[in-house]
């Protein structure tokens, strides 16, 4: 059979790693070999897609078989991607094993690549637009048994019932019956225990977050109900209040003391930085005498469209929350607006760091259909599906690089050393890294530095700023062009500072 025929098999990835053996080539050459793709290669948002695995798999790496048919584990009816990370499919060197999660680069490997493609996919908000393709609806999940599945997949009774639909955002995003949060009765009436919440499980932790839309005007009561009876302590808000013109979220919390319904709630501190900010609340219910402190978590810097260009901020926040929620918290409550694709986005990488760090391997495609069962359509998107593969890649491969400050100089001793062996150290592994994760300019990226009437304002045509980095002068008399070839930068405490 010749490559071709076995391309369209989708038995590329595997007939290359036989070619590597046959030919004689190292481990190492195979490593720089990639290495090389990934710093001169399309962009990262446009390569990963399926699959990553930390350590040099020695299986499965690369796209699935058209004709492979999914393993069922012997005690369930559907797959869970726990039973696959347990049964071992996705095998990880001895190595890795033994240093899980390093974050250096030659202890991880991406899974396959994909063109971008255009499709028609779903807003937030239900409506149909040009963009990513969507996951296949479940009547069609019988010839595509490896995709998600869209759409309704439990009953939502529930949520249907006409004294409930005014407690929906969105009439398409909301609880399943199996899962919702069900809020203790107020004075007998049954229609008083529903909120649009669903529970979700965490990496081996059940109901470890609630998934939830962002509260509405009329909802807000409910919301503080809900953090009060669960118990939750810290709460996840990934939008803004308005976003293009539109109305995502009402603002739920006070400026300075608030009671809403029978809870009151007081802002005691809060901490802007340049991607999230970070409030802390104390909240009282009426005629208890437990008070409890509260934080709010916002991510400010998700853009009105698509997903962030890197998803270094995103990480770096919830790495935070995962430090700040005490271990015997309640659940941790995540909202965006319709509370499925950003939610999702935060809840799956959550779980994903969770699982490379304790098994050293990672099933995001596992996990996303495990969210989708609990509640509908989380992560929402293809392009939030890639996003969530690029936030898990660069956690892979950098891993957190943050140093107390009290141990700064021995940790830089320690990675300035040179490997008498290798005559290499660890920061220089580190600077290669990060030349290999950080993705090229593309020239549409950077179309105002390359405009012919400013070519003559750049020293360098390699090192342009990018468009939506740009500071803009004000144009002086007899000046036709505002460029200057800067960069905005964020601090830590602002953007673009």
């Amino acid at each position: 059979m010749d490559t071709m025929s076995r391309r369209q098999d989708g038995t590329t990835g595997r007939l290359k790693r036989r070619q590597l053996k046959r030919k004689g080539e190292t481990q190492e050459e195979d490593y720089a070999s990639r290495a090389e793709y990934w710093s001169t290669g399309p962009s990262v948002t446009s390569r990963v897609t399926s699959r990553l695995v930390i350590g040099r798999a020695s299986g499965h790496m690369g796209g699935r078989a058209a004709n492979h048919k999914p393993r069922r584990h012997p005690r369930r009816h559907r797959r869970s991607w726990k039973a696959d990370s347990k049964e071992g499919r996705f095998p990880v060197s001895t190595r890795a094993r033994q240093r899980p999660f390093e974050g250096r680069a030659k202890y991880a490997c991406a899974g396959a690549v994909a063109e971008d493609q255009k499709r028609t996919s779903c807003n937030e908000d239900g409506r149909r637009r040009s963009g990513p393709e969507m996951p296949i609806r479940p009547d069609q999940q019988r010839d595509r048994p490896w995709a998600l599945p869209e759409g309704q997949t439990a009953s939502w009774d529930t949520a249907k019932e006409d004294e409930n639909r005014n407690k929906n955002r969105y009439g398409n995003i909301i609880s399943y019956d199996h899962s919702r949060v069900r809020l203790q009765l107020i004075d007998g009436d049954p229609h008083s225990d529903y909120i649009n919440a669903n529970y979700v499980d965490g990496y081996h932790r059940p109901r470890h977050y609630i998934a939830t839309q962002g509260p509405m005007q009329e909802t807000v009561k409910d919301f503080w109900r809900m953090i009060w009876q669960e118990n939750s302590v810290s709460v996840v808000m990934v939008t803004n209040l308005v976003e293009v013109g539109r109305v995502k979220c009402v603002r739920y919390w006070p400026d300075d003391t608030e009671v809403y319904g029978d809870i009151k709630v007081s802002l005691i501190e809060t901490e802007p930085l340049a991607e999230y900010v970070i409030r802390t609340f104390t909240v009282q219910k009426k005629g208890s005498h437990d008070i409890r402190e509260i934080r709010q978590f916002h991510f400010t810097s998700w853009p009105d469209h698509g997903v962030p260009c890197y998803a270094t901020g995103l990480l770096g926040f919830v790495r935070q929350v995962k430090f700040l929620n005490p271990p015997d918290a309640g659940p941790i409550t995540v909202h965006c607006s319709a509370g499925a694709g950003r939610t999702g986005c935060f809840i799956a990488i959550d779980i994903m760091l969770d699982m490379a760090e304790n098994e050293g391997v990672v099933d995001i495609f596992n996990c996303v259909r495990e969210l989708r069962a609990q509640r509908v359509n989380m992560v929402q998107t293809e392009e939030q599906y890639v996003f969530v593969h690029d936030a898990i890649l660069e956690a892979c491969l950098c891993g957190n690089t943050a140093i107390p400050v009290c141990e700064f100089r021995s940790v830089y001793y320690n990675i300035s050393r040179i490997d008498p062996q290798t005559n290499c150290s660890q920061i220089k592994d580190e600077f290669q890294t990060l030349n290999i994760v950080t993705p090229r300019a593309r020239p549409e990226d950077c179309s105002i530095g390359l405009l012919p009437r400013n070519h003559d304002k750049n020293r360098a045509l390699d090192v342009l700023p990018l468009d939506r980095c740009l500071p803009f002068l004000i144009s002086l008399d007899g000046e036709t062009s505002n460029y200057i070839n800067a960069t905005l930068m964020d601090g830590m405490y602002h953007q673009k500072h």
